[in-house]
C-alpha cells in the first residue's frame, strides 16, 4: 500500500522525496548532508530477501557507478551499482529497508550532484519502459506477453519464477552489461 503523498507508479511505490538511480537504487538526502541508500520497488520485488548480502566497510569510498555492494538470490549474483560517490558512514541491510549511509564527495545543494537521478515525473515514464521489458523478458516462449493480474508486478519474482532465465533479466534490470 503507498504512503499518502508518494508516486504509486504502476503498482510499485516510488517516494517524491528520492531520486532513483537506473540501476534500480533510491538516494535519500538528510539534513545533515548524507544520504540514505536503499533498493527501488522494481529491486524489492524481483529479490525480496537477499540470501546472501556483501556490503562496503565504513570509512569505505565509492564510486558512482561501480558496484556498492553484491547480493545473492537463488544462486544469482547481483551486483549494484553506486548511485552516488563518497564515503560509507553506515552500513543497513535488507532488515533496514535500506543498505547504506553515504556522505557524498559532492556538495548535495549543487545541481550537478543529483542530476544523473531520477526524480519526479522522469520515474514513471522510465518505470513504465522497465516494466516493459521485464514482462518481455520472463514471458515463456511462444506466448504473449502479459502480466497475469493486469498490470501489479507479484513480490519476491526470484522465487515465484525459478525456472526462468534470470541471468539476462537481472544484468538488464541492474546495469551488469
Amino acid at each position: 500500500m503507498p504512503t499518502p503523498g508518494n508516486l504509486d507508479s504502476l503498482g510499485l511505490d516510488y517516494s517524491p522525496d528520492r531520486y532513483y538511480h537506473r540501476g534500480r537504487t533510491w538516494v535519500a538526502p538528510a539534513a545533515d548532508g548524507t544520504v540514505t541508500v536503499g533498493l527501488d520497488e522494481l529491486a524489492a520485488h524481483l529479490v525480496s530477501t537477499p540470501d546472501f548480502v556483501a556490503l562496503p566497510e565504513t570509512g569505505e569510498d565509492i564510486e558512482v557507478n561501480q558496484t556498492a555492494w553484491r547480493m545473492k538470490k537463488n544462486g544469482h549474483e547481483i551486483r549494484v551499482r553506486a548511485p552516488i560517490e563518497g564515503t560509507v558512514m553506515e552500513i543497513g541491510g535488507p532488515n533496514k529497508n535500506w543498505y547504506l549511509k553515504i556522505r557524498p564527495r559532492l556538495d548535495l545543494r549543487e545541481p550537478r550532484t543529483l542530476r544523473h537521478l531520477l526524480r519526479g515525473a522522469e520515474v514513471h515514464g522510465w518505470l513504465s519502459q522497465e516494466l516493459d521489458r521485464l514482462q518481455l523478458q520472463l514471458r515463456a516462449p511462444n506466448t504473449p506477453a502479459a502480466l497475469a493480474d493486469g498490470g501489479v508486478l507479484m513480490p519476491d519474482l526470484l522465487n515465484a519464477i525459478p525456472d526462468a532465465d534470470w541471468e539476462p533479466v537481472l544484468a538488464d534490470t541492474f546495469l551488469q552489461a
